[in-house]
């Protein structure tokens, strides 16, 4: 193993110990550091990272850009061990992307959505998704979250959903008091529809998914940006 690979590795272990999971970004400079390999330099320079950002034809702006930070950032830890390390300054490859400006919806925008998820055919259809929309109107979940949610998650009391978000972490998320609709279990005393298997004392796993025989979706690309609190 080369000297640059092993620092290579070792950038990553300590990256990844706080809590990055760089898997992109690990391929990617290992790919870098083959390429400075096989070109025979013995650190990271300027030149040999601005070609190896852009050597792919056809590729976006964005993902040039993404090769050289993934090289500028292994080049600044490199730098504190080898001083012949040149850190490329950023902008190499041409100006960041702009990030499309969000559409916000307006309270009577979440109405009419929340309206028209009303009318359909299904009442149970209906009544969840006026639930998701209204959901992701007042917290700001994503919609996998909303799916995701369980009974535990939701502290009526407290008016707080806990929510699992990405890389396993949590937060805490404030929402309006509302009353749990009844649970048609027998066994089960906890006020919410259950939908999933559990071996606890309710026969279905508290989901708060309102069809008994809904199986996951996948997630969809949609998520509302509102410029109000409640609706």
């Amino acid at each position: 193993m080369s000297i640059l690979r092993e620092h290579g590795t070792a950038y990553l272990a300590m990256r990844r110990s706080l809590g990055y999971k760089l898997d992109g970004h690990g391929r990617l400079l290992m790919k870098f550091i083959g390429y400075l390999e096989d070109q025979g330099h013995g650190t990271v320079t300027t030149e040999a990272a601005l070609s190896w950002a852009a050597a792919l034809e056809g590729a976006t702006q964005a993902y040039r850009n993404q090769r050289l930070s993934v090289a500028r950032c292994f080049a600044r830890y490199l730098s504190a061990f080898d001083p012949a390390c040149q850190v490329p300054p950023p902008g190499l490859t041409g100006p960041p992307q702009p990030r499309p400006v969000p559409y916000l919806y307006s309270p009577e925008d979440i109405s009419a959505l929340i309206h028209a998820a009303g009318t359909l055919a299904s009442p149970l259809q209906a009544a969840t998704f006026q639930a998701l929309l209204g959901l992701e109107a007042v917290t700001g979940l994503r919609p996998g979250e909303a799916v995701a949610l369980d009974a535990g998650d939701v502290d009526l009391d407290a008016a707080v959903v806990t929510v699992h978000g990405k890389y396993d972490r949590t937060r805490l998320v404030p929402h309006i008091r509302l009353a749990p609709p009844r649970c048609d279990c027998a066994s089960c005393s906890t006020g919410i529809r259950s939908t999933r298997p559990s071996p606890s004392r309710c026969p279905r796993k508290p989901s708060l998914r309102s069809c008994p025989t809904a199986t996951p979706r996948r997630r969809q690309p949609c998520r509302l940006t509102s410029a109000s609190t409640s609706i």
